[in-house]
């Protein structure tokens, strides 16, 4: 009888290779929520979201957000709808940690807003967007349908 000694890298690979969608679903999961700092789950959304070029179609606001998170967090994170009993808040999530009343908190990079604006005709809409930066009462955000174009851009806005 021969005896083949294979390196361990060998062993992996196969391993790898025979690991289930599951298996590496598990992986982004682990890597989303374990490896990475807020920070960096924070950075890789807003570099999910640079992608996407100003001008190009993005979609509804809450839908573009929903599928740059998803992109970012290799398909970890899936935020909520709306509440339909109050449009411009959240439903309940695992994936919603922070709720607060005014923006002027010290928001960072990557988190998202939703906030109820109020639209040309006096009407209040919800509207959500991606925190790029923020520098006082000064916060620079990526969002789409802006101007209700269904479009991708970019702005600053002040208190």
């Amino acid at each position: 009888m021969v005896r083949v000694i294979r390196p361990p890298w060998v062993l992996a690979a196969l391993c790898l290779l025979l690991a289930s969608p599951q298996a590496h679903a598990q992986s982004a999961s682990f890597w989303w929520h374990y490896l990475m700092t807020q920070n960096g789950r924070g950075y890789t959304i807003v570099n999910s979201a640079q992608q996407h070029g100003n001008g190009s179609y993005g979609g509804q606001c809450k839908a573009w957000v929903q599928n740059v998170v998803w992109q970012a967090s290799r398909g970890v994170v899936w935020l909520p709808q709306n509440d339909p009993s109050c449009m411009w808040r959240w439903r309940q999530s695992s994936d919603v940690r922070i709720v607060a009343s005014d923006y002027r908190i010290y928001l960072r990079p990557g988190q998202i807003v939703q906030a109820q604006v109020r639209l040309g005709s006096g009407a209040l809409s919800p509207h959500t967007m991606i925190v790029l930066w923020q520098n006082g009462d000064t916060i620079s955000v990526i969002e789409s349908n802006w101007g209700l174009n269904e479009r991708v851009g970019r702005r600053t806005v002040s208190a």
